[in-house]
């Protein structure tokens, strides 16, 4: 159920947020689910730049939350220690979605750049040939 609900309404992370503390067993079932099945939820739950960037502040607001209950030691350390290797790797594979969109930026403003000059250089071209043709 919480996998569909995060899937509905990324904004559900405010709440897990908020819970997150309280619930280390159910959280770490959650985050090792969400990496076990990341193929089949990723396109959704990164469907637009806000929920990716909501999920991605939600994961790494756990890490704080994780170090503490590690240090904290007790019965949870354990469980806090699994939900931070999680939700890191969740944190990655958003950050690297992100990547491959920066990139492809960069590639069309290379190719922008070199349109562009390739223009500037035939308009000159033609310019200059022009001139010539008239001076004869």
């Amino acid at each position: 159920i919480a996998i569909w609900c995060l899937t509905k309404n990324v904004n559900c992370c405010n709440h897990w947020v908020t819970v997150y503390m309280d619930t280390p067993k159910a959280s770490v079932a959650l985050l090792k689910r969400l990496v076990e099945e990341w193929k089949d939820h990723s396109r959704t739950l990164s469907s637009s730049p806000s929920d990716t960037r909501i999920l991605n502040l939600t994961m790494t607001s756990f890490v704080p939350k994780n170090e503490r209950g590690i240090t904290a030691g007790g019965a949870s350390a354990s469980l806090y220690k699994e939900a931070n290797k999680y939700s890191k790797e969740i944190s990655r594979r958003l950050s690297r979605g992100n990547g491959f969109l920066k990139g492809c930026v960069a590639i069309t403003a290379v190719i922008l750049v070199a349109v562009l000059l390739q223009w500037f250089y035939l308009q000159t071209w033609w310019a200059h040939r022009s001139m010539r043709v008239v001076s004869k």
